[in-house]
């Protein structure tokens, strides 16, 4: 485990307690270190399925660098964009993953993404070596559905607060991004995106 990788992690956790303050939940450094462990740190090339349609989800992926999305299929077999994911993010099919049941999501590497990855073996081993983790992972899956809805309700915005509303959440994004897919993600015409935020690419 190198230092950056373990600084991703710790910073990735610290910053999702952050988020519960209330909880006064602290990992014990002791077991910050192990949990590390059992991560993969791992480089994925752009455009690799990581949840191909139909399977079911045994991966969660904290994403460290690049972005991640998430794809159904079109009526025609053409893959349509419906939500990405930036650093920070944990990018999962969570519905999936939690009951073990498959669905239409198709999970890629929308870009060259670095990511920690904890499979669903490792994830058991953790909670039974460190019983204190059932209550982080508990966290952790309030946090996804927490970001679930107000991906919901950015979707949602007005059509022309939609892209500002974006832009909030993920700032940069867009020039990570295909102009045509941040059309299609958002449901606009290029003609109009480009008139909006002509900045934005």
């Amino acid at each position: 485990m190198n230092n950056d990788f373990d600084r991703m992690v710790k910073t990735f956790c610290g910053t999702l307690l952050n988020r519960f303050p209330a909880l006064n939940f602290p990992i014990p450094e002791k077991v910050m270190e192990d949990l590390s462990s059992f991560l993969q740190d791992r480089e994925i090339a752009p455009k690799t399925i990581l949840k191909p349609e139909g399977e079911i989800e045994n991966t969660a992926r904290l994403i460290l660098e690049g972005v991640g999305a998430v794809y159904t299929l079109g009526e025609e077999g053409d893959l349509q964009l419906k939500r990405v994911f930036g650093a920070g993010d944990v990018l999962v099919d969570l519905y999936s993953y939690r009951a073990k049941e498959p669905t239409s999501k198709i999970i890629m590497a929308y870009s060259k993404l670095r990511v920690a990855e904890l499979s669903r073996k490792s994830e058991n081993r953790i909670l039974t070596d460190f019983p204190i983790m059932n209550k982080f992972s508990t966290l952790v899956s309030d946090y996804l559905k927490y970001e679930d809805e107000r991906w919901i309700e950015l979707i949602s915005e007005p059509h022309d607060d939609r892209l500002g509303a974006f832009i909030t959440f993920y700032p940069g994004m867009c020039r990570e991004m295909l102009r045509k897919d941040v059309c299609q993600l958002l449901r606009y015409k290029p003609t109009t995106l480009k008139k909006i935020r002509p900045d934005q690419f």
